[in-house]
């Protein structure tokens, strides 16, 4: 495929650049919801803790996660062990986030007297969590941990990018139920009117709709797909030699 200047395939950078501007603007957007109508965020007051559960999970399930699931394509011609390592990085602080951002809301039900776990958007979010530190513990152990044949990791690889881009499907269907259990929870049949708060939760969904839409399909391109380095496929036949 053609490449540009930068040396990426053509298109690579601009949807690169569409994902991150959509993830920025929504995290600016549930930052303003959150300011605007929600009276901000605190960790002492159990309702303004709350609030740390949205931003948190956008910041890290979308600006962070998308971030680690393009390094691949964007940094094409860094040295694989690098991109593993910050790939690693940037999912583990996605999770940090997630996590810091459950304690939130479990611990504002359990003080609020709120069931746990009752609504689908909970459901999905547990599956989306459960699946991610999965994906990511799997991965860390199979692709970083010295001594893991080659031969194990093709095996993994089909199933951990598969899993990538399910979560990525998984994040956007987890957004939207919870932004409209909140729609409606606040705003109850004048959801319906489409107040300022409506707009405001409607174009935050699609935000993050689209930009699951823009990060799938970089993911999922071929000509996207990074191309081994030279020095990368000396080592691969290095091995192969050395191992017939």
């Amino acid at each position: 495929m053609p490449s540009n200047e930068t040396g990426l395939p053509r298109g690579l950078l601009g949807l690169f650049i569409a994902s991150n501007v959509l993830s920025v603007l929504s995290v600016i957007l549930l930052f303003s919801w959150v300011i605007g109508f929600l009276g901000g965020f605190s960790w002492t007051d159990p309702v303004s803790r709350f609030n740390w559960h949205p931003l948190l999970m956008i910041l890290g399930f979308v600006f962070f996660y998308g971030n680690g699931l393009l390094v691949y394509r964007v940094l094409r011609h860094e040295p694989k062990p690098f991109l593993k390592r910050l790939h690693a990085i940037v999912n583990s602080t996605a999770l940090f986030l997630a996590l810091i951002a459950q304690i939130a809301v479990f611990s504002f039900h359990n003080e609020k007297h709120i069931p746990n776990l009752y609504s689908l958007h909970s459901w999905v979010g547990g599956l989306t969590i459960s699946l991610f530190a999965s994906n990511l513990v799997g991965g860390t152990l199979v692709f970083l941990f010295p001594g893991m044949s080659p031969g194990l990791r093709a095996l993994v690889l089909p199933f951990h990018v598969f899993n990538g881009v399910s979560i990525l499907a998984l994040i956007a269907v987890s957004v939207v139920s919870g932004i409209t259990e909140k729609a409606f929870f606040m705003l109850g049949s004048s959801y319906s009117e489409l107040p300022r708060q409506a707009l405001l939760l409607n174009f935050l969904g699609l935000t993050v709709v689209l930009f699951a839409l823009t990060a799938g399909f970089v993911v999922s391109r071929p000509q996207f797909k990074r191309r081994p380095l030279v020095s990368e496929q000396e080592v691969a036949m290095e091995e192969t030699s050395h191992s017939d």
